[in-house]
């Protein structure tokens, strides 16, 4: 069953919490978003950081230092559980995901010692991110990757050049890039990094290297990922699109007819890149796979109630449906997006709202009957990643929805929160993940740092002076309306 945890009555601690948040009951079959709805938006506003810089407080209880530079531990409560020495860095669980996080509360705050923790952090992955090369992947098919690989390091080390202008770490963000652009396997239909076409491998790449064409200005980038993404295409063409893409390690189904249609380890993801690839090149069979990706994913959609929803597998789980970033309709909904943006064809934008419409109504269904997956807080496949989506949309619409949704979601999260040595922290739940990482956990993917960036985003959304660090896998603009 999944686990609410009780606010401990600490009121010196936490008088930005009303006693109302105090009243859950364990076990209790709450609405998802059970939060006083009338709530002034200043105030939710202030909770919503405060929970932020909470989460910043619990990655700094786990921090370790070194003459290279800081890293964080996966569970500060824990210090004797070590990850891998790709996980420890990457974005997913490690170091990478945290320093980003911290940039960002940097930014909207003024805190310098924010951006001095992770300008560390960064001279620490500058310094031994070559041990990467050499470590078991987190995942076969990921080295490279963006959230479990070289890719995500080579960004969070970018920005945080791009913020702090510290040169030495230009320097590794560069010799990471050239490295991905080097290491590119070729054929005569193009470029490749493993076996794994999706998000969660290649096409991640694709993306950052877009993504480095642009912010370290070499347009010998975006050629290595034109020609990643023709290999893309060629995979469509020769009948192994069908496919796209799970993880060589997650196979679902041994049958030539399993069909993967989600964002992080499926066809979205990869049709997005596809279309990002295109608003930067202007290819035109890209543009054409792309739409063709959106069509199937179209196909097997599954009208709910209000909105649509997409099963997470087709045909071995056509009923099972997820609402979350990675495996669900938040990270399918950026397809769409992203091809609406490079087509103006409204029609992409409706399959968004559908989207969004079908998340909206999963989020109103009591928490006993959700799955975990739904009811997980984290980046990766809970509230933490619907939060991002749902401010997007904000961006882009009126629709007040978006914003009341996320200020609800947000309160829960801050119910959420467990108080652990004068810290707060919150326990997570991944069906797929098995003990001990159900836990505490500090990392961006899988943890607070992730959870605190949507507590963040959620709380200077609307402010004209603040813009959030862009993901090269986010097609949402950065000024807000909301």
């Amino acid at each position: 069953m999944y686990r609410l945890h009780l606010l401990q009555q600490d009121r010196s601690r936490r008088s930005f919490l009303k006693s109302a948040f105090a009243s859950a009951v364990v076990g209790c079959s709450l609405p998802a978003l059970a939060v006083p709805a009338k709530m002034s938006s200043a105030h939710a506003r202030s909770d919503l950081l405060h929970g932020a810089m909470e989460a910043a407080r619990w990655i700094r209880a786990g921090e370790m230092k070194t003459s290279q530079g800081k890293y964080w531990l996966p569970e500060p409560i824990h210090p004797s559980r070590e990850l891998s020495a790709v996980q420890s860095r990457n974005i997913r669980r490690g170091s990478a995901g945290i320093l980003l996080f911290l940039l960002e509360m940097y930014t909207a705050t003024g805190d310098a010692t924010y951006l001095e923790d992770a300008v560390s952090g960064a001279r620490f992955l500058s310094a031994t991110w070559p041990q990467m090369l050499r470590a078991p992947e987190a995942t076969p098919g990921t080295r490279h990757s963006f959230y479990d690989g070289l890719a995500g390091v080579g960004f969070a080390l970018t920005e945080t050049w791009r913020i702090s202008q510290d040169t030495s770490i230009k320097h590794a963000a560069d010799a990471i890039t050239g490295y991905l652009s080097e290491s590119a396997i070729r054929d005569s239909d193009g470029v490749s990094w493993s076996e794994t076409s999706s998000i969660a491998g290649d096409s991640s790449v694709i993306l950052y290297l877009l993504y480095a064409a642009q912010i370290l200005d070499d347009s010998g980038y975006r050629h290595v990922a034109a020609q990643g993404a023709d290999r893309l295409v060629s995979l469509q063409d020769s009948g192994n699109g069908v496919h796209l893409s799970e993880l060589p390690s997650r196979r679902i189904q041994q049958t030539d007819r399993t069909y993967v249609p989600n964002f992080e380890y499926g066809a979205a993801g990869i049709a997005y890149t596809l279309a990002r690839a295109y608003e930067d090149t202007e290819q035109a069979d890209y543009l054409q796979a792309a739409r063709e990706g959106a069509l199937r994913i179209e196909l097997v959609a599954c009208r709910q109630k209000e909105g649509v929803l997409i099963p997470y597998c087709v045909p071995a789980q056509p009923a099972a449906f997820q609402i979350g970033f990675s495996q669900g309709a938040a990270g399918t909904a950026r397809l769409f997006y992203q091809l609406h943006k490079v087509t103006a064809d409204n029609a992409f934008f409706q399959m968004s709202e559908k989207l969004a419409d079908g998340i909206l109504s999963a989020l109103q269904r009591p928490l006993t009957t959700m799955a975990p997956e739904e009811n997980a807080l984290c980046q990766h496949s809970g509230k933490a990643g619907v939060m991002e989506f749902l401010l997007g949309m904000g961006k882009v619409t009126r629709d007040t929805r978006y914003r009341e949704a996320v200020d609800r979601i947000g309160q829960e999260t801050i119910q959420m929160m467990d108080f652990y040595g004068h810290r707060s922290r919150w326990y997570d739940s991944y069906s797929h993940v098995p003990a001990p990482f159900d836990t505490w956990e500090t990392g961006y993917s899988f943890g607070a740092a992730g959870i605190g960036s949507a507590l963040l985003h959620a709380a200077v959304a609307g402010s004209s002076d603040w813009q959030p660090i862009t993901w090269p896998d986010n097609p949402f603009p950065l000024t807000s309306r909301l």
